[in-house]
């Protein structure tokens, strides 16, 4: 299960604070498919970096199976299916890498 609770994330431009997401709270129980859809600047694109850990939130948590993802050691990787198999992981000067196999 994924929840995310209380999640903000706020980028500072120019000297302004432009709040992309607020307050947002979600649950999304296994086997669930999701569909993130809004108009341009919404802020998808920030959602789905938050949920695949590629940024963090300014504020609130990401919880995997009752884990804050954000507690986790930055060298964690989670594989969230069977086909991790198919995945070559890479770690490059402290930052990990994942390509296809081909």
């Amino acid at each position: 299960m994924i929840i995310l609770e209380n999640l903000s994330k706020t980028f500072i431009k120019d000297g302004n604070r432009i709040e992309v997401l607020r307050n947002l709270n979600l649950e999304i129980k296994k086997g669930e498919s999701l569909a993130v859809v809004g108009v341009s600047g919404a802020g998808k694109s920030t959602l789905i970096h938050i949920l695949g850990t590629l940024d963090h939130p300014t504020s609130g948590t990401l919880a995997i199976n009752g884990q804050n993802v954000f507690e986790w050691n930055d060298n964690c990787l989670l594989y969230t299916s069977d086909a991790a198999d198919d995945l070559l992981s890479v770690d490059i000067g402290g930052r990990r890498i994942i390509k296809k196999k081909t």
